[in-house]
């Protein structure tokens, strides 16, 4: 059990040391073809060695992102490894819309759009209600309209996402997102910063998050009972 936890700490960190000191690793290709190709960061990178750590700098100028990282927070610290991959952030987007829109008051599942009823199954859903009802999750923007589809539900959930990352870890979500690609990733962000949360929220948010990660995988399509 130790040595299985070791492992898990170990990857953890790995995660975390790719994430704040190169960023470029696990990022979605869509933002390397976003950059000019004379970009001096690209060049230095695809030296190795040593000239792949002057190239940090250069790339985190290039997209605006902190250069220290923060420590990171014990929360954060208990997503798998896996929570982090680049394959599992879609479905974690989803799931955590689901919960933000779950809490919102006067929701029932009996009145979910046909689109929206089939966005996740019906596990998912009973377990984002349970979520919600046990705390819901961070506000949503003021005016943002009931989603109509599977992308309305993951641009809530990007919003959750990003509230978590930057009370937990200041910075963070702005290397989590290279992770998706870049028209994307821009699609599913506010247009302005959502507000700030308090920690004891964010913790909730890290909570659904590792829940995302490990629901059962299913691509089959699921009627929800009504209530």
């Amino acid at each position: 059990m130790m040595t299985t936890a070791r492992c898990d700490s170990e990857a953890l960190d790995a995660v975390w040391r790719t994430l704040w000191f190169a960023p470029w690793r696990g990022a979605d290709p869509s933002w390397r073809e976003q950059a000019t190709d004379g970009a001096p960061w690209i060049a230095l990178e695809r030296q190795g060695g040593a000239s792949e750590h002057l190239s940090y700098r250069l790339f985190c100028l290039h997209y605006d992102l902190p250069l220290l990282a923060p420590p990171a927070a014990p929360a954060l610290r208990s997503l798998p490894a896996a929570a982090w991959q680049a394959a599992q952030l879609p479905a974690v987007q989803l799931f955590l819309g689901m919960a933000g829109w779950a809490g919102t008051p006067g929701f029932t599942r009996s009145g979910l759009t046909e689109p929206l009823a089939h966005a996740g199954s019906a596990l998912e859903w009973r377990t984002a209600l349970r979520l919600a009802r046990v705390r819901p999750l961070a506000p949503l923007e003021p005016d943002l309209a009931p989603p109509a589809d599977a992308a309305a539900l993951m641009h809530i959930g990007g919003q959750q996402l990003q509230q978590a990352c930057e009370a937990l870890a200041p910075g963070l979500w702005q290397r989590l997102r290279l992770r998706l690609p870049c028209g994307v990733s821009a699609g599913q962000t506010p247009r302005a910063a959502p507000a700030a949360i308090d920690v004891a929220t964010a913790r909730h948010i890290v909570r659904a998050w590792h829940c995302a990660t490990t629901l059962p995988v299913t691509v089959e399509e699921h009627k929800l009972e009504t209530e």
